[in-house]
């Protein structure tokens, strides 16, 4: 899945079975970019969960669109910056075979974006 953000911080893409956005739903997984002051970007299993694969660079921008990208197949999960899968790839996280049916983007906890 290919997106564009454009945020100052706290920038989330949650997968899902369920068709309402549940930060704490078991089975969902959260790719998060962005937070403590656009410093820190993860793969996590709920949000307040168990965070894997942490990034640190600066990745979001207040005035542009940044391109990113996800990935999931089997139980290989991939967050990337850019247009290309596979390419500048930020976090991976490997677990159990996974499918979802939803997913949302939205920011959070102060931040605006689009």
């Amino acid at each position: 899945m290919r997106f564009k953000l454009k945020a100052c911080g706290a920038g989330y893409l949650i997968l899902q079975k369920d068709d309402v956005a549940d930060f704490h739903t078991y089975g969902s997984w959260t790719f998060v970019l962005g937070t403590n002051g656009n410093r820190r970007s993860n793969i996590s299993s709920a949000v307040y969960d168990s965070k894997y694969s942490t990034h640190y660079e600066t990745l979001l921008d207040c005035n542009e669109f940044r391109p990113f990208w996800i990935r999931w197949k089997g139980g290989l999960l991939e967050l990337g910056k850019g247009s290309e899968f596979g390419i500048d790839r930020i976090c991976v996280h490997t677990t159990t075979p996974i499918g979802f049916n939803y997913g949302f983007l939205l920011t959070g906890w102060g931040s605006d974006g689009l």
